[in-house]
């Protein structure tokens, strides 16, 4: 587990991830909490070493049926 802060990334605050579309390698912030009411896709472009990172200031609230994809990943070790 990480607890540090991580400087830059895009700022999603204010934002549903299921309204985001599709995600890749990145850090992604919120200042409070964060939703996800819908799907996301995480894309990982077939890159080994990809990252996806959600700092999250409070919790991640999420609603029945709400799904994550996760596409072009290479592994999950």
């Amino acid at each position: 587990m990480f607890n540090g802060a991580l400087t830059g990334g895009i700022d999603l605050s204010g934002q549903d991830l299921g309204g985001a579309g599709m995600l890749t390698s990145g850090v992604y912030r919120f200042s409070t909490s964060a939703a996800l009411t819908g799907t996301l896709t995480l894309d990982f472009a077939n890159d080994p070493d990809g990252v996806i990172i959600f700092q999250i200031g409070s919790p991640l609230t999420t609603a029945p049926n709400s799904v994550v994809n996760v596409i072009n990943g290479t592994s999950s070790n």
